[in-house]
């Protein structure tokens, strides 16, 4: 079998069991990262290829946020509307919270703030609008019962960086991940899993650098699964 097969052949429960475990999408292969994705859309019953969800790396895991297009779409398929917003402001910051309902008649809140203290003119203008544009999303996500990161979050949590990813293939393109140097403990662990699979007879078409860590890792995972099953078929066989 070939590692483009097995991955093509890889059990969504798995894929999903995965993720879970670690938190991670970084240790999905580029195909399943897709198949996730889309998987996460449907569940929710966005449209991928309005890209409602991005990419971001947060206490170094690769996980999804919530694009401006995600909590629209998800405040028209639920009805979501804002019956009431609050502004306060405390010690600089201004806090606008927002009060909703969905089509259940289903209450909630939440609230959204941004630092104002030192803003003048515009930039205070602008920083109001922002904390009043939070304060909607986050309580539109909070209806839908997602843990989400807003878009409007992002720039505020000092851990977290957006991360391109090709949509389409899956692929991670942020230069920062990319491993280059033949002497990282990533690739050489790379380098024996691809021994072994070679000395049991498998035939895996090997990678090239630089590759990015995510893929390199995803890969090292498919062919420990493709060793471990080889050795239960060899083991079988002499029994």
């Amino acid at each position: 079998m070939t590692t483009q097969t097995a991955i093509e052949q890889t059990d969504p429960a798995q894929v999903l069991e995965r993720v879970i475990i670690s938190g991670d999408l970084s240790v999905l292969t580029p195909k399943e990262r897709v198949n996730y994705y889309n998987e996460v859309c449907r569940s929710m019953g966005l449209n991928p290829f309005t890209k409602p969800l991005d990419y971001l790396r947060l206490n170094n895991k690769l996980t999804l946020y919530a694009t401006k297009n995600a909590t629209d779409q998800l405040r028209r398929l639920h009805g979501i509307s804002v019956t009431q917003l609050e502004h306060t402001d405390v010690q600089g910051v201004h806090v606008v919270t927002a009060y909703g309902k969905d089509q259940t008649g289903r209450i909630d809140s939440a609230q959204g703030a941004v630092y104002t203290k030192n803003l003048q003119g515009d930039e205070l203008a602008n920083g109001l609008m922002k904390a009043e544009t939070k304060a909607k999303r986050r309580l539109t996500l909070s209806m839908c019962g997602l843990g989400f990161m807003d878009a409007t979050e992002v720039d505020t949590v000092a851990d977290a960086q957006t991360v391109n990813v090709d949509h389409t293939t899956g692929e991670v393109l942020d230069e920062r991940n990319m491993i280059r140097n033949a002497d990282e403990r990533v690739w050489q662990r790379y380098v024996q899993v691809l021994s072994e699979a070679q000395d049991l007879g498998l035939n895996p078409k090997p990678l090239r650098l630089p590759i990015d860590h995510g893929v390199l890792v995803g890969e090292g995972r498919n062919l420990l699964e493709q060793i471990h099953a080889r050795r239960a078929e060899v083991e079988g066989g002499v029994a």
